[in-house]
This record gives structure tokens, C-alpha cells and sequence, in this order.
């Protein structure tokens, strides 16, 4: 029986640039890993409000494991099947196509969510959470359908191995498909990211009265964006133009080197721009650099210290009222000594020639202080003394 045997292996020239992708895709990987540790680790990243984010570096990731798997087989010199080398190749194409337009248009739903948050005020990820997810899963179905109809059914796209470096890509049947979807790709893409960025910045701008925190979060959201679009434009868009328009050389095996770069750095943006992962990153480095020794810092104050703070006030007022009652007594039985505490919830005595005359138990309210010097002074002339115990029984109090 025939069997028909298909040799992936790059050409010499091109394992050397392979070589160079690969020096890009190792950091660019361990990086992306990092990044995702934190992410699991730590409650306050995982949050809706990231959620186009964290879809924009998952389809980063994503490429480069196929680019790990394209470098494995590419390099190895055993010969494959037919229908392995037909599904490689499908998955080579299909992954890069796919993964542009998921890029191109996550970063017009993110653009068009912090639009909202800015200057409309609406926060979707808290007030339309489902309908945030039901755009992510239509944009993922929409993505892939696009491909599928041009490749599948209708047959305007097909694919294509490359004549000198062996990739497989798709290619175009008439110009109109061609320059079509590069217009859907990359032109639709950047008008409605230019919109957005010019109403927000516009908006930014003129919002002088605005709460100063609240201003530099949005400006900070606002440098954010414009600084991943502006990676993604010079790094990532001479890739999809060259492999839309200009399928038949080997250009776009230069312009690759965009596109991982690009992979590189979207995770240190988000980590060093972002303050969120900025002090979760200065946190673990402190971990690391001190061996697992606990962060030392000073907190914000909590509930915990209003409460000390407020007791200690209570104190002061205690002791301030301490003195008001020495003094009204003193000023009127001046041969009196008064001991103990005259404080919340405390007793003290008065006494007159070591005879004590007066007892109070101060039950958790502050006291009368003339009301008792009166006591005290009625209590030392020996005036009155039934009916100051009969008052002073109903405020627990006793005539000694």
C-alpha cells in the first residue's frame, strides 16, 4: 500500500530565525506565567472589571504554546501522514488568523468598557456582568465562524503552504477577499479604537472639577490602553498586513518577530502600569529578595484603632471630670479629701476629719458635678440628709 510521507522540517536558513523566535518566546512565557500565578493567587486581581484583559493575554499565551508545538515539529526530521500533516497545517494557519481578530477587537471591547466607566459613569462589569460574558463568548463564536464560512463554505480562502519556509497560511483567492479582510481585521479596528480614545481623552481633558483621585485613575486607565494599542500597532499590525497582502514571499517571516515581541511585552505593561499588579509585584519581590520573611508596612487605619482612639479619648474625659468634681467639692467643704476615682463606673469616698460622709457608685454615665457638691456640702452640715439619700438611691448613690 502507498504511503505518502510530508517532511515539515524548516530549511536551514529558516531554523536560524526559528532559533531567534524562540529566544523571544521563553521569556515572553515566563513571563505570561508569572503574571497568571498572581492572577490565581490573589483575590483582588481576579475581579470582572479585568475581564478583556485577561482574555487579551490569554490569546498571547495561546500563540505562543503553538508556537512551541510549531518549533518542535518543524524541527524534528521524521516525516508525518497526510492527514497529520493536514491537521498541523490547519491549526498553523487557523491559529494566527484567529488570534488576530480576537486581539484586534478584544481591544475595541475593553476601549469601549473604560469609555463607559469614564464618561458615561456606567460601570459594566458590576452593573451587566452577563451581558459582558455573552460578548466574550460571541466574540470567541463570531471570531472562528468568519473563518470558517470563508474557508469551508464559501472557498474564496484556502489553504496554503509557503513555498520557501514550508509555514501554511491562508491564501486569498481575488483581492477583494484580501484587502476585505483587512479592512475587518485591522482598519474597523483601529477607527473604533481612535473614536473611543479621542471622546475619553476629550473627556479626561476637560473634567478640571473632577475629585483628583478619581481624575488619576481614569487618566491612568486612559495611558494604560494608549500604551498596549501603541505596542500592538507597531509591533503586531506589519505582521497582519503583510500576511494579507503580501502572501507569496517571506516577509512575514520577519515581521513574526513583532508579534512575539509584542507577547513579550503586554504582560510587563500590564504589571508595572497598572498599579494593582505594580503593588502585588513589589510585594512578592520583597518575599523573594527577604527569603519568605513578612512584609513589614504600615497599614491604613482600621476599625480596630478608631475604637483604641476613642477609648483613649474617653479616658481623657474621665480624668477631666475627675478634676471638675474635686474642685466643686473643695470649693465648698474645703476640710474635705476626696479619694478614688470619679470617673465611668467607678466610686469614690469624701471624708471629713477621717469620717467619711459620702460614698457614690457612678453607674456608666457621666456625673452631675454640682449635684454633688451640693450632696457632698448638705451631707457635711447634716441638712437635709433623707431626701438626698431618697434622690440618691434612685441614681444609686448613698448617704454614708
Amino acid at each position: 500500500m502507498f504511503y505518502q510521507c510530508y517532511n515539515m522540517t524548516w530549511t536551514l536558513e529558516f531554523r536560524q530565525i526559528g532559533r531567534a523566535y524562540l529566544a523571544l518566546a521563553i521569556p515572553a512565557f515566563i513571563f505570561h506565567v508569572l503574571f497568571w500565578m498572581h492572577v490565581a493567587t490573589h483575590r483582588a486581581l481576579r475581579q470582572i472589571s479585568m475581564l478583556w484583559v485577561y482574555n487579551y493575554l490569554f490569546t498571547d499565551i495561546l500563540l505562543l504554546v503553538q508556537f512551541f508545538v510549531e518549533y518542535t515539529i518543524r524541527t524534528m526530521s521524521h516525516c508525518i501522514s497526510h492527514s497529520s500533516f493536514y491537521a498541523f497545517c490547519n491549526v498553523e494557519a487557523y491559529t494566527n488568523a484567529y488570534m488576530t481578530v480576537l486581539e484586534a477587537y478584544m481591544l475595541v471591547c475593553l476601549n469601549i468598557t473604560r469609555y463607559y466607566l469614564i464618561v458615561k459613569n456606567c460601570n459594566i462589569s458590576t452593573q451587566y456582568p452577563y451581558i459582558l460574558i455573552l460578548f466574550n463568548i460571541c466574540l470567541y463564536l463570531v471570531g472562528i465562524s468568519v473563518l470558517l464560512l470563508q474557508v469551508e463554505l464559501f472557498q474564496i480562502v484556502k489553504l496554503h503552504p509557503h513555498h520557501n519556509t514550508g509555514n501554511c497560511h491562508f491564501n486569498y483567492l481575488d483581492i477583494k477577499t484580501q484587502y476585505g479582510n483587512l479592512i475587518i481585521v485591522l482598519l474597523i479596528p483601529i477607527i473604533l479604537n481612535c473614536y473611543f480614545m479621542i471622546l475619553t481623552t476629550i473627556h479626561v481633558r476637560r473634567s478640571q472639577q473632577a475629585v483628583r483621585s478619581q481624575r488619576s485613575k481614569h487618566l491612568q486607565l486612559l495611558i494604560q490602553f494608549f500604551v498596549v494599542y501603541i505596542f500592538w500597532l507597531v509591533l503586531w499590525a506589519p505582521n497582519v498586513v503583510v500576511s494579507h497582502i503580501v502572501s507569496i514571499n517571506d516577509s512575514n517571516s520577519y515581521t513574526r518577530f513583532g508579534s512575539l515581541t509584542s507577547a513579550l511585552c503586554d504582560p510587563l505593561i500590564f504589571m508595572f502600569i497598572d498599579r494593582r499588579f505594580l503593588k502585588v509585584w513589589k510585594k512578592t519581590s520583597y518575599r523573594i529578595i527577604h527569603c519568605g520573611r513578612p512584609l513589614r508596612q504600615i497599614y491604613p487605619t482600621t476599625i480596630i484603632q478608631i475604637l483604641l482612639l476613642t477609648h483613649i479619648r474617653i479616658i481623657l474625659i474621665e480624668t477631666m471630670a475627675k478634676r471638675a468634681v474635686v474642685h466643686k467639692i473643695l470649693a465648698r467643704v474645703p476640710d474635705a479629701t476626696v479619694t478614688g476615682d470619679t470617673g465611668r463606673r467607678t466610686s469614690f469616698e469624701v471624708t471629713v476629719n477621717n469620717k467619711v460622709i459620702y460614698s457614690k457608685l457612678e453607674l456608666g454615665r457621666f456625673p452631675d458635678f454640682d449635684m454633688i457638691a451640693e450632696q457632698v456640702e448638705n451631707a457635711t452640715e447634716g441638712r437635709n440628709v433623707e431626701v438626698v439619700t431618697k434622690a440618691d438611691k434612685k441614681a444609686s448613690c448613698s448617704i454614708l
